[in-house]
C-alpha cells in the first residue's frame, strides 16, 4: 500500500489537545452565533465516538434567507439526494450540511479505499427536526 491509496481529512480547526466534549462546546457555540438552536450531543461507543447535531430552529433571518436562495439555487443538484425530492427536503438539507460543516472543521479522519481501514477522531451525524 502507498500512501496514495489513503485519503486524509483535517478540518481547519482540528487541535489534537481537544476532546469530544471540548469540541462538542464549540460546536454548540459556533451553530448559536450563526443563527442555529440545535443540540449536539457527544455518543461514545466500543472503538468510536460520535457527535450528533439536531438542529431544532433556525433563528437568524439572515440564515433563513441564506439558506432559502441556496436551496433554491441548488434545487436540480440536491433533487438527486434520497430525501430532497421538495423545497422543504432541499431546505433541510442545506441545513444540514452547513451545520455539520461546524463540526468537521474538528474532524481528522484517513481511510483506504482498498481496504476496510478506517480512522477519524469522531464520526459526525446531523439531522434537522420536521416542523
Amino acid at each position: 500500500m502507498t500512501n496514495t491509496d489513503i485519503t486524509r481529512h483535517e478540518g481547519a480547526l482540528f487541535n489534537s489537545n481537544l476532546g469530544i466534549v471540548e469540541v462538542a462546546k464549540l460546536v454548540r457555540k459556533a451553530l448559536k452565533a450563526a443563527g442555529f438552536r440545535a443540540s449536539v450531543r457527544v455518543q461514545r461507543y466500543s472503538m468510536g465516538q460520535s457527535l450528533n447535531i439536531q438542529i431544532m430552529e433556525v433563528t437568524s433571518t439572515a440564515l433563513k434567507s441564506e439558506l432559502t436562495r441556496t436551496a433554491m439555487q441548488h434545487a436540480d443538484e440536491i433533487a438527486n439526494i434520497p430525501g430532497t425530492r421538495d423545497f422543504v427536503g432541499c431546505y433541510r438539507y442545506a441545513a444540514e450540511t452547513l451545520a455539520a460543516s461546524f463540526a468537521t472543521a474538528y474532524q481528522r479522519s484517513e481511510s483506504d479505499s482498498h481496504t476496510d481501514y478506517y480512522s477519524a477522531n469522531f464520526s459526525t451525524n446531523t439531522t434537522m427536526q420536521a416542523n
